[in-house]
């Protein structure tokens, strides 16, 4: 199975939803074909702690091309066929 993302590591992005801004510092691909990117704000000058990442479906990201829902993934899950 291929694994492919529609975002760029290091290149900022926003939250459809909630507005959040943050660069891209990690991908994560679920079974079900859902594909989660975790955001990073910039740090403050007077903050000594990174900020947490944001977990954000890739499908809400501001640039991102959508996809209908009901495709779903391409193909089901190892062993997790939906008969």
């Amino acid at each position: 199975m291929r694994f492919e993302a529609k975002v760029e590591f290091g290149k900022e992005y926003k939250d459809s939803i909630t507005g959040f801004k943050g660069k891209c510092v990690s991908v994560d691909f679920w079974m079900n074909g859902c594909v989660r990117v975790g955001l990073q704000a910039k740090i403050k000058a007077s903050d000594t702690n990174l900020p947490d990442v944001k977990w954000i479906d890739e499908s809400q990201i501001d640039g991102i091309k959508k996809i209908n829902p009901r495709e779903g993934p391409q193909k089901d899950p190892p062993g997790m066929s939906i008969k």
